[in-house]
């Protein structure tokens, strides 16, 4: 699904990459070149961890129903990826588009957007098939990084209840000394060794009277 997400994406962004505008141009280029220059696991991690702490996408419940699914993270993060490099793609192939096809075009009285759709567009998809093939086997291998978007939650549910589980089992080894102290303060048992019959009456209610009395 990312490919083909990616790949209706980038027609128009390669369009707009060998565009004539250079402000437009350069937007396109600063996108490619950041998704292109960083991992995709970095871009993964951003969409699924770094997008949703923000408040202001918490408080959205559109973007928080949406980010809170690791599935969608993931398939914006993969077509985000694959959509920069299929660009340069299109764009490197539209560059190589002979002048002799466009003046024909031209020529023929073809308006641009004509000339784009019957004539530039599809000499540069078949120029790009070799190249955008080895694209869509490389995003087919990039698939098994797809799991580890929601390590880090495993890893924060496993240390909570590490936590949780190391407080209880200092409860338990703790909850023996504190019976002995309460038994202590409210019967007062004597040292090991004492007569019997030195005890309180409190106490020898309880352990019964002392032998000989």
């Amino acid at each position: 699904m990312s490919i083909g997400l990616g790949f209706c994406l980038s027609i128009p962004l390669a369009v707009a990459r060998v565009s004539k505008k250079k402000w437009l141009a350069g937007l396109v280029w600063l996108y490619t070149y950041i998704f292109r220059g960083t991992p995709l696991y970095v871009q993964l991690l951003l969409c699924y961890t770094g997008l949703y702490s923000l408040e202001i996408v918490r408080n959205h419940e559109l973007t928080n129903a949406f980010f809170r699914d690791g599935m969608h993270c993931t398939l914006l993060a993969f077509t985000l990826n694959t959509c920069a490099y299929t660009t340069e793609i299109f764009a490197g192939a539209i560059k190589a588009t002979p002048y002799g096809e466009i003046e024909a075009a031209r020529a023929y009285g073809m308006s641009s957007f004509t000339l784009y759709r019957r004539v530039i567009l599809p000499s540069a998809l078949r120029r790009a098939l070799p190249y955008y093939s080895n694209e869509v086997i490389l995003m087919l291998h990039a698939t098994t990084v797809a799991f580890t978007a929601t390590v880090p939650d495993i890893l924060k549910i496993a240390r909570r209840e590490l936590g949780n589980l190391s407080a209880v089992q200092c409860i338990r080894h703790r909850r023996p000394a504190l019976s002995v102290h309460f038994f202590r303060a409210r019967v007062a048992v004597p040292p090991r060794g004492a007569p019997l019959a030195r005890l309180p009456a409190a106490a020898r209610q309880i352990t019964g009277p002392a032998p000989g009395t």
